[in-house]
């Protein structure tokens, strides 16, 4: 196991690399047919995820409309 986990690291620009970095951001669009079973279809859309490298802690905006989040 620790055979893949430095492969999937030095993969991604080695530990280094991951050293220097603080904070993400990515954006996602959360979709599937279960949703549409909930009556929730689309609605979440495009969301932003943020968070921080160093904490376990990541923020999803908008959350499940503008001007709310998850935190």
């Amino acid at each position: 196991m620790q055979d893949l986990l430095a492969r999937a690291i030095q993969a991604h620009g080695g530990v280094e690399h991951w050293r220097t970095l603080s904070r993400f951001r990515a954006r996602s669009r959360v979709q599937g047919a279960i949703w549409a079973v909930k009556g929730k279809q689309g609605a979440f859309g495009e969301l932003v995820i943020t968070g921080g490298t160093r904490t376990q802690r990541v923020t999803i905006a908008p959350y499940p409309e503008p001007g709310l989040c998850i935190t």
